[in-house]
């Protein structure tokens, strides 16, 4: 931010009002720009090409259906369905096991176009195959047909997911899924126009003809995009051992979020198997087999028509309103009502049912629920993706074919009608929509995990293991003393100190010992009292000093204390002397002059020692003593003196420490003592937070220590204090503090009672404060684009003192947030949001818009840029400023006005008010002289 700085620029200017700028000129929109409005120009290559890889697919793989349909049912009864469906899964199943033990290292993204040029030459060979109209022939392409659509699209997918995030994908999956629907149409426009004047199985060889277009054409081009995406991301990262499918299919297995979409895909697919089995027998029950295929073509192309339009108008909308884990629900419930339709009575449905159910089936598939099911893989990691991407896509489908196939099966056998059919869809449904509510759950978490890993990092503090403790206490004889005492903080932190030798206490380092001596003291008792007696003899004064209180503590004797009231080391002297006065051994009028003696001719070493003397032996005498040293100019000795405050507990000291809280170099101190004073300090500070007389530099640091005195008081005093504090700081300062008290509090016991309402209305007041200073901002940044004489120095500091504003505006509502919501971490959501890594904004943004529940776009609407607005009123923005809370400001938008010379706002200006010592009066009074002069 640029200092603003007065200069003769105040003279006036011309008066720049909003009719004499010079207008903007309407950008064009290109084509692309107008196809794909919400994905960026760096992705669109990639979106186009892998638009185009899957229209050429799904048009190829509709071609060999209908040609499949129509030669199966005009040659084979629909009875035999079943059996095809048994058979798609058990080949399924052994081509998975045949490539499970290729390297996951060796899956390289080219693969893909070889697949498609593969499978051209397979339909070729159908097509020769046919002539011989053998059953075989017919049972090994339905097979072939099911098996190669299956894999070809699973493996696009999986390619797609490697080199993208959530965020990248709800762009771009809406208009690449289109690519499939729309190839879809244009499979069956074309085999209902091949249908007229060849026969069905001439649409083998287009479809061969368009895999090889699509191989050599866009999917080349799909699978280096997709190559090189995923070197440039892996260029910094170690590369993964290889594992084997199955490896990758075992470890997916065992995740539980997989699991659930598992479920929800099998039961998925044992509907539509059993819809695809009603629909395909109604047809062959209605129509000659020389009608079918041309039947086949016209409800694809239909019910495809109807997917494409749910892709464009639909899905994306239905995926922002719900999230991928409520649009699962859509089919099932659907599915669900037309059952109850048809049954209604005077409702003649029943006839349609199979052509409905298809219809929603064909309709929501490829289009909501594909886009859904991919978004929700989407967290998993990338071997955990492939696993789950064979389980969802291929053994999920498959294994519900064949159960499927099963139920068919029993269902015919017990002569039962296709009434028994439409009932087994309505429980699957059921149970469906049940499975599917629990898969929201574990797709939240995935994102809180990978947010947490990628910010805070994943590795966690574990139970040490024998080599481990062997490492720790082999650094305890480390010379270097930071290792020590990090390995003594460890072993702590694991409950292994008594693992700690007591020759520890003879290190070397002072820092050591002072650190090792109580835990040592509190563990050994009598056993440590001959190491202390030696220690009291000879070390470093500080040692000898903290060996002489620890000795006191554990023989509770204080005669020893007078051999060293003449100790050559102050440290000592001091030590002794505090003793024996906390212990009345010495009268009052003496212990104070004793006191008053160690102070005045005492070094800085000799109030250090005095007050952590204090602090182990308590003592009113001692007040006047610490008042005095509260305002030493050395931060040790007053920590000492908060140290010592802490252990009198009495609470007329308190005004003390607040005192002391305006010294960073000792607030942590200070806050250890307010834990300890508890209550006390928390009804205490509770007054001053209120009363002005206080600096505001000590005032904003004490909604920090109510929180860290630990008192059960402690929330509702700051919740209080939120309705009616009006200085941004103090808020923000309060939310910290209630967020602090939230996350160390025991998840064991009852949180904290806040009260919501306050809460409620503080979360409106700063989205409605946020939605005014967007407006403003935005009309900051076109007033100057407008006119190029308005960006001026002062233009720029009002624009970032904004720009400030709305950030710390956005800080607080997520603080809010959070207290509204004690089990998210939105603190944690927002460092995701605010992160360079986009792969973890990502995360957050599609974690916030699944957890948030009211405010929900308005929230979403603060993490935006401003957008342009449609007029621009310079005059009016900075009338609104000058009207606005902020004293500050106030003042900046006011030399503004003076720097453009506008005379229009010249009341306004002269109207200001400023706060009573406010450094930017001089400044507005010399706006109000030059407007003056300019009139």
């Amino acid at each position: 931010m640029r200092p603003l700085r007065v200069s003769a620029s105040l003279r006036p200017a011309p008066n720049l009002g909003p009719g004499q700028g010079t207008s903007k000129p309407v950008e064009r929109v290109s084509l692309p720009t107008r196809l794909m409005p919400d994905i960026q120009r760096p992705e669109r290559r990639l979106a186009i090409s892998a638009f185009l890889c899957l229209f050429g697919i799904l048009t190829a793989h509709t071609l060999t259906e209908t040609a499949r349909d129509a030669l199966f049912l005009a040659h084979l009864p629909a009875a035999r369905l079943p059996w095809v469906y048994l058979g798609i899964a058990a080949s399924s199943a052994l081509m998975v096991r045949a490539t499970g033990n290729r390297p996951r290292g060796g899956k390289k993204p080219v693969t893909l176009p070889v697949v498609l040029l593969f499978a051209a030459g397979i339909d070729v060979g159908f097509f020769a195959l046919t002539s011989f109209r053998t059953n075989l022939v017919f049972y090994a392409l339905y097979l072939w047909s099911g098996i190669f659509g299956s894999w070809a699209v699973l493996t696009f997918w999986y390619l797609l997911a490697r080199v993208i995030d959530v965020g990248r994908a709800k762009r771009i999956y809406p208009f690449v899924g289109a690519g499939a629907i729309a190839g879809a149409i244009f499979g069956a426009a074309f085999a209902r126009g091949v249908a007229y004047f060849a026969p069905a199985q001439l649409l083998l060889v287009v479809a061969a003809g368009v895999l090889v277009i699509t191989a050599l054409g866009p999917t080349l081009v799909f699978a280096r995009l997709v190559a090189r995406a995923k070197v440039d991301a892996d260029a910094d990262e170690e590369e993964p051992a290889a594992t084997s499918v199955m490896a990758d299919v075992g470890e997916a297995l065992r995740t539980r979020h997989v699991q659930k979409i598992l479920a929800g895909a099998l039961l998925s697919n044992l509907a539509a198997t059993l819809i695809d089995f009603l629909f395909k027998s109604y047809a062959a029950s209605h129509h000659a087999p020389e009608e079918l295929g041309a039947y086949f073509a016209t409800t694809a192309f239909v019910f495809n028509v109807a997917a494409l339009l749910v892709q464009l108008f639909l899905a994306g909308s239905l995926l922002r309103l719900l999230g991928p884990p409520r649009a699962l629900q859509v089919m099932p419930v659907l599915f669900v009502l037309i059952a109850f339709a048809g049954g209604s009575p005077g409702i003649a449905v029943w006839i349609w049912l199979p052509l409905l159910y298809k219809g929603v089936d064909s309709a929501l598939r490829p289009s909501l629920l594909r886009t859904a099911t991919e978004l929700l893989e989407l967290p998993l990691s990338d071997s955990v993706r492939r696993g789950a991407k064979v389980l969802i896509d291929l053994f999920g489908q498959r294994v519900g074919q064949a159960l499927a196939s099963v139920c068919i099966l029993g269902i015919t056998a017990l002569g039962l009608q296709a009434h028994a059919v439409r009932i087994s869809i309505v429980v699957v449904s059921v149970v469906w929509v049940v499975l599917n509510a629990r898969v929201k759950a574990g797709y939240l978490d995935l994102f809180r995990t990978n947010l947490r890993d990628g910010l805070l990092g994943s590795s966690q503090r574990s139970a040490l293991d024998l080599d481990a403790l062997e490492t720790l206490l082999t650094a305890l004889n480390s010379p270097n003393e930071a290792e020590v005492v990090a390995s003594l903080d460890l072993l702590r932190d694991v409950g292994k100190l008594q693992l700690v030798p007591d020759v520890i206490l003879f290190h070397p380092s002072t820092e050591v010992v002072l650190k090792a001596m109580p835990w040592m003291v509190e563990m050994r008792h009598e056993a440590i009292k001959p190491i202390l007696a030696r220690l009291v003899i000879s070390g470093a004064p500080q040692v000898r000093a903290a060996a002489l209180r620890q000795t006191i503590e554990l023989v509770h004797d204080c005669d020893p204390l007078r051999t060293y009231l003449d100790d050559p080391d102050v440290e000592v002297r001091t030590t002794a002397l505090v003793g024996l006065v906390a212990h009345g051994d010495t009268p009052p009028e003496e212990a104070q002059r004793a006191l008053d003696r160690a102070i005045s001719r005492g070094d800085t070493a000799g109030r250090v020692a005095l007050v952590d003397a204090m602090a182990w032996h308590p003592s009113t005498r001692f007040v006047p003593i610490l008042r005095q040293l509260a305002s030493d100019d050395d931060a040790r000795v007053r920590a000492g003196v908060a140290h010592a405050i802490a252990k009198l507990h009495e609470p007329e000291l308190i005004g003390i420490l607040v005192g002391l809280l305006a010294k960073a170099d000792v607030r942590d101190d200070v806050h250890q003592a307010m834990g300890e004073l508890g209550d006390d300090a928390c009804r205490q500070l509770s007054v001053y937070m209120g009363d002005a007389r206080w600096p505001f530099a000590v005032r904003r640091q004490l909604p920090a220590a109510i929180a860290a005195s630990g008192s059960a008081l402690a929330a509702p005093v700051l919740v209080d204090r939120l309705a009616v504090e009006e200085d941004m700081m103090m808020r923000t300062r309060i939310l910290r503090a209630l967020r602090t008290l939230m996350s160390t509090a025991d998840p064991h016991d009852q949180p904290p009672a806040l009260d919501q309402g306050i809460l409620e209305q503080l979360l409106v007041r700063y989205l409605d404060g946020s939605h005014t200073m967007r407006d403003i901002a935005a009309q900051l940044d076109a007033g100057a684009r407008e006119d190029s004489r308005r960006a001026t120095a002062a233009h720029d500091l009002l624009r970032s003192f904004i720009g400030e504003r709305m950030y710390t505006v956005q800080e607080n509502v997520f603080l809010v947030l959070g207290l509204l919501d004690p089990r998210e971490d939105y603190a944690l959501l927002l460092r995701g949001l605010r992160g360079n890594s986009p792969a973890l904004r990502a995360n957050s943004q599609e974690l916030l818009e699944n957890v948030l529940t009211k405010h929900r776009e308005r929230v979403l609407q603060l993490l935006q840029d401003p957008p342009p607005p449609r007029v621009v009123d310079y005059p009016g923005t900075l009338r609104k400023i000058l009207e606005a809370p902020s004293s500050t400001a106030r003042a900046i938008a006011a030399y503004h006005v003076g720097e453009l010379g506008l005379s229009g706002l010249r009341p306004e200006v002269m109207n200001l008010k400023l706060p009573t010592g406010d450094s930017m009066t001089d400044l507005v009074g010399q706006v109000r002289r030059s407007l003056r002069a300019a009139t």
